[in-house]
C-alpha cells in the first residue's frame, strides 16, 4: 500500500507541473498577441511638503518685457526732435485769428501761419512710433482737446488726430494758458508738452503775466514745456521764452 501511494503522489506532481507548463505558455502567448494586460505599478504619492524635483518643477511665469517709450525714435517738429521720458506727448496748437497771416519766408509764398503749422504737425505724426502716446489742445479764446487723455500713436489714432486737425479753424484771440493747464492736467512726470504759438496770451484775462504766472503755479510735476515761436509776434517774443524757461524747456524760433 506504500508503495501504491508514493507512486500516484509523483503522478499527480507531473500532472501538476505539466498543467503548469502548459498555463505559462498560454500566458505568454498571450501576453505576446496583446490579449493580458500587464500589470503597472503606479507611482507612489508625494508626502507632504516634499518639493517637486528641479527638472520636473512647474515653470514660472516670465515677466512681460514691454518696450521702453524712451527708446523709441523721437518724433521731429520743425526740425527738432522732441523728447519725452514718459513716452507722452501733448502738442499745443495756437488758432488764433492771426494764424491765418501769411508767412514772411518767400520760399513759402501764399501759405499761411496755420497752413504751415498744419502742415509740419501732420509730418510729426505721421512720423511718431507706435510705442508712444499723444494728444492734441487746440486753443482761441476757449480750449479743445481732441481726447480726454494720451492714446497710443496707432495709425489709427494718428489718423484721426490729423483729420481733427484738418477741421480746425483759427480765429479769435488768444487763451494760451487755460490751454496748457489742459495739457499739464492729461500727463504726469518725464511727459512732453510742445506749444506752439505766434503771440502772447490775452484771454480770458488780458495780462501776459496771469497767463504765465497761471502755467507755472498748474505745473506741479516739473513737465517740460518746448515752445516753438511760429514768425512770433515781436511781444509775444518774450512770453514764449519765459514760458520754456519756467518750465525747463527749451524755445525754438521759426522763420
Amino acid at each position: 500500500m506504500h508503495a501504491v501511494r508514493q507512486g500516484a503522489g509523483l503522478h499527480r506532481i507531473r500532472l501538476r507541473n505539466y498543467l503548469c507548463a502548459q498555463l505559462l505558455i498560454l500566458w505568454g502567448l498571450a501576453v505576446c498577441f496583446g490579449g493580458v494586460d500587464l500589470p503597472v505599478e503606479q507611482p507612489r504619492p508625494r508626502p507632504p511638503g516634499v518639493p517637486l524635483p528641479v527638472d520636473h518643477a512647474a515653470p514660472r511665469d516670465l515677466p512681460v518685457v514691454r518696450p521702453d517709450p524712451s527708446d523709441a525714435p523721437p518724433p521731429v517738429f520743425f526740425g527738432e526732435d522732441i523728447l519725452s521720458e514718459r513716452g507722452e506727448i501733448i502738442f499745443i496748437l495756437d488758432q488764433s485769428a492771426s494764424m491765418w497771416e501769411g508767412t514772411p519766408n518767400a520760399t513759402r509764398a501764399g501759405q499761411t501761419k496755420w497752413s504751415e503749422a498744419r502742415a509740419e504737425l501732420t509730418r510729426a505724426l505721421e512720423g511718431m512710433s507706435s510705442s508712444l502716446k499723444f494728444n492734441l489742445v487746440a486753443y482761441d479764446c476757449n480750449t479743445y482737446s481732441l481726447w480726454a487723455a494720451p492714446r497710443e500713436a496707432s495709425a489709427a489714432n494718428v489718423a484721426q488726430a490729423k483729420a481733427w486737425v484738418d477741421a480746425l479753424w483759427p480765429s479769435g484771440g488768444t487763451g494760451t494758458a487755460p490751454a496748457c493747464i489742459v495739457g499739464l492736467d492729461q500727463v504726469g512726470p518725464g511727459a512732453k508738452l510742445v506749444l506752439l504759438m505766434d503771440g502772447q496770451g490775452n484771454c480770458p484775462m488780458p495780462d501776459v503775466a496771469s497767463h504765465r504766472d497761471s502755467i507755472r503755479r498748474a505745473n506741479t510735476d516739473g513737465i517740460p514745456i518746448d515752445v516753438f515761436g511760429l514768425f512770433v509776434q515781436p511781444n509775444g517774443r518774450s512770453f514764449a521764452r519765459g514760458i520754456a524757461a519756467d518750465s525747463g524747456g527749451a524755445y525754438f524760433e521759426v522763420r
